[in-house]
């Protein structure tokens, strides 16, 4: 067995006390109310811990995303509270999103070790560019979905990494399937765009029965993915359509003053240019 030499695991254990050290402490000392809708996110995640009733999506600016997060920290509120600690929740809240990133980095050094088991540098460089990279730090203090999707992505695409029909077995290759599935569904249960994991999973599964020029033995896998994604996380919006017509709420009216604020509302082009007042003039609102 080829062991990585005492530098690398010394530098393995520097990088990663450090790194963990760095995003316990700014789960702790990072304001509650700071982050991405974080102080609506509270509100909605409070408003659960009432009665669990999921609320209508136009009730607030955060009631229409998924509820899985915020189940989640309704739990961990309830169970501080009847604690008789309810502080203790804006500590043990933000940790959720702290250890699912913290999650996100052991996937990946796994997924580099998979794919080259003799390449202990590569695995630490993949650990170590993600455990330090600035926006997921930032990220995996907040009180935001944002972190969970992640590891619940990040599950998906590793559960079918190449060589995704190379298992020995067609059960075995239907329970990866299966896994993958039950991660995409509540990835889509935290986030609309956790589909995106389950289409590149799909995708997966397509090019290696397009490589061995059969397609039936990803047809099994890519059907039960999708089915068991779609029991698991579905249900919410097979709820939206039923109960208020659409199935992802958007344009709602708490999120109209979105459009009031630069640069206005967005159009396709958006998505196609970089405007140059970044640089030009360099200021927030650009």
């Amino acid at each position: 067995m080829n062991r990585p030499a005492a530098p690398i695991w010394l530098a393995a254990g520097i990088l990663g006390l450090a790194g963990i050290a760095l995003r316990i402490h700014n789960a702790i000392r990072y304001p509650p109310d700071w982050g991405f809708d974080a102080s609506f996110n509270w509100r909605y995640i409070y408003r659960l811990t009432r009665n669990w009733a999921l609320p209508d999506p136009s009730a607030g600016w955060s009631t229409g995303d998924p509820p899985l997060y915020f189940y989640l920290g309704g739990a961990v509120m309830r169970a501080a509270k009847e604690a008789g600690n309810l502080n203790a929740a804006t500590v043990a809240i933000p940790l959720i999103s702290t250890l699912a990133g913290l999650a996100v980095v052991a996937l990946a050094v796994a997924l580099v070790r998979r794919a080259e088991p003799r390449n202990h540098a590569r695995a630490l460089l993949a650990g170590t560019l993600l455990l330090f990279l600035p926006a997921h730090i930032q990220m995996s203090a907040m009180v935001s979905e944002e972190m969970l999707v992640a590891l619940l992505t990040s599950t998906v695409l590793f559960l079918v990494a190449p060589p995704v029909l190379a298992e020995p077995g067609r059960a075995r290759a239907l329970r990866r399937a299966a896994g993958a599935g039950f991660a995409g569904g509540l990835a889509i249960l935290t986030k609309l765009t956790g589909v995106l994991a389950l289409v590149a999973a799909g995708g997966a599964y397509a090019v290696e029965g397009w490589r061995r020029r059969s397609w039936r033995p990803a047809a099994g896998p890519v059907a039960v993915m999708a089915a068991v994604a779609v029991i698991v996380g579905g249900w919410y919006y097979a709820r939206n359509r039923i109960e208020y017509g659409y199935f992802q709420p958007h344009a709602l009216p708490a999120h109209q003053l979105m459009f009031s604020m630069p640069p206005g509302e967005r159009h396709l082009g958006d998505y196609l240019r970089v405007p140059l007042a970044p640089w030009t003039d360099p200021q927030l609102l650009n």
